[in-house]
């Protein structure tokens, strides 16, 4: 391996965590210049630390390499062994072989930190959303120590892991595939860290600023983070036609009106996704933080991202820019872990709903595409009921697909939309200025035939944004 050519990530010796990931990129946007007959050798050996976003870059670097085709691929791994551990762990060794990609520096002992303090979901390659079935399998499967340690470490029950797996994990894969129109693999991976990981404190001394004041808002209490991306064509490209017809130009435009209702559903589709927009209001239900960095290989890369933990209210992203050319679009998703137990996290949640101009906590609930089979709940008027004087209702009707619900079940849900709305009223609602249930996307067809039900006759409440102006 001497004589290959050397593609130096770090030159000198230190972490790579979300921070610093785009210098992955960096290295490996432009072709080495190699002669006639030389291997390319990919440099990880000055690496002391590795985050999951740097690791996301590598695989995607790996494999635009193997793609070039050269004499000879290989990858010289961290001096560190603890590295060499973590990457064994997260089945990067096992990565490089299903690509017949060689290596200097076997793995001389387990992670062993991290099998006491979390769980991993290791690098899984995928080119088509069927493919990532498995992930989501996984993460709802009761037998698995992934599912108990959401449970049980995470404080998530069946629903919020449901929404996790279905309404984030596969969404996001789904939209990957969607917009990378490439052959080449997606990957997915993460972790679900107790507290006092003692990797933490790496995060924390590293962070990224989109990363910042969720990381000192959880401290050291634990979290769940899943990464996952492509370099294929990517959101600002593949959207660019469509958002021009709604004056969106610029990347930055067009990333965040990728977020926006609507603005990529696919409503005739057969294989129908739900959208962006699901993924970010899923990731603000369970108090999140969501980023996406994506790049049409022109002027760099543009990315947002949004914290809910801190601002459970925010519609608009933060936005910014790097000059990194690396094609693809890239997640990364942060969960606190939330129960009365973790103070720290608890206390940053009500300084966030506080800092709030109506001091309000936001709660989802999703109206499925089909009604519920004969005699089984919708669980909506108990989820009304269940509301404090803090907290406002969104109920979420853009899966509906009115066409499905019959006269009757149309009757029973206008019913108790008209009742919450009464409740309102008598509670005070008007006296306080909000209201404490709002409709979110519903379609012009869905409108009309709650309205002709004789019980919607408030059409003034019903929003159709994701901030209603009443708030």
């Amino acid at each position: 391996m001497t004589d290959d050519f050397l593609i130096h990530i770090l030159e000198n010796r230190g972490v790579l965590t979300s921070r610093h990931w785009l210098t992955v990129f960096d290295a490996l946007a432009s072709k080495p210049n190699v002669k006639k007959g030389e291997g390319v050798a990919l440099d990880l050996t000055k690496i002391d630390w590795i985050g999951h976003l740097p690791l996301l870059a590598l695989c995607l670097g790996v494999q635009r390499l193997a793609d070039e085709r050269y004499a000879g691929i290989s990858v010289r791994m961290p001096s560190s062994g603890s590295v060499r551990a973590f990457l064994h762990r997260w089945k990067f060794y096992e990565y490089l072989k299903h690509k017949g990609i060689g290596y200097e520096g076997e793995v001389s002992g387990e992670y062993l930190e991290s099998f006491r303090h979390s769980c991993v979901l290791p690098i899984h390659p995928f080119r088509q959303a069927e493919q990532t079935r498995v992930v989501v399998d996984n993460l709802r499967d009761t037998g698995t120590q992934l599912y108990n340690l959401l449970k049980t470490a995470a404080f998530l029950d069946d629903d919020g892991i449901r929404g996790l797996a279905e309404l984030i994990i596969d969404e996001l894969c789904k939209n990957v595939v969607e917009h990378s129109a490439s052959a080449d693999d997606a990957f997915i991976f993460g972790r679900v860290s107790k507290k006092d990981d003692d990797v933490r404190d790496v995060y924390e001394k590293n962070a990224a600023p989109w990363e910042t004041r969720f990381l000192r808002a959880v401290h050291g209490e634990g979290m769940t983070e899943i990464v996952l991306g492509d370099a294929g064509n990517g959101i600002v490209r593949t959207l660019a036609e469509q958002a021009a017809e709604y004056g969106k130009r610029t990347p930055k435009e067009i990333l965040e009106w990728a977020f926006e209702p609507f603005s990529t559903r696919k409503r005739d589709s057969d294989d129908q996704t739900r959208g962006l927009w699901v993924v970010k209001n899923k990731v603000r239900d369970l108090r999140g933080m969501l980023y996406v960095r994506t790049s049409d290989n022109k002027g760099g890369g543009v990315s947002a991202w949004w914290d809910f933990l801190n601002d459970p209210l925010a519609e608009k992203p933060q936005l910014d820019h790097d000059g990194t050319k690396f094609l693809g679009t890239q997640f990364q998703i942060l969960l606190p872990h939330r129960t009365e137990e973790r103070p720290r996290t608890f206390i940053s949640c009500d300084r966030a709903a506080a800092a709030s101009a109506r001091k309000l906590r936001p709660i989802g609930f999703q109206i499925p595409r089909e009604p519920p089979p004969a005699g089984a709940s919708l669980g909506l008027r108990d989820a009304i009921g269940r509301l404090s004087s803090d907290e406002v209702l969104f109920i979420d009707m853009s899966l509906m697909n009115t066409a499905a619900w019959e006269r009757k079940q149309l009757d029973k849900l206008g019913k108790t939309l008209f009742e919450s709305f009464l409740l309102d009223d008598v509670a005070g609602g008007l006296k306080t200025h909000f209201r404490r249930v709002w409709l979110l996307n519903p379609d012009d067809d869905t409108l009309r035939r709650l309205e002709s039900s004789n019980w919607i006759r408030y059409p003034c409440r019903v929003s159709a944004s994701m901030r209603p102006s009443g708030l």
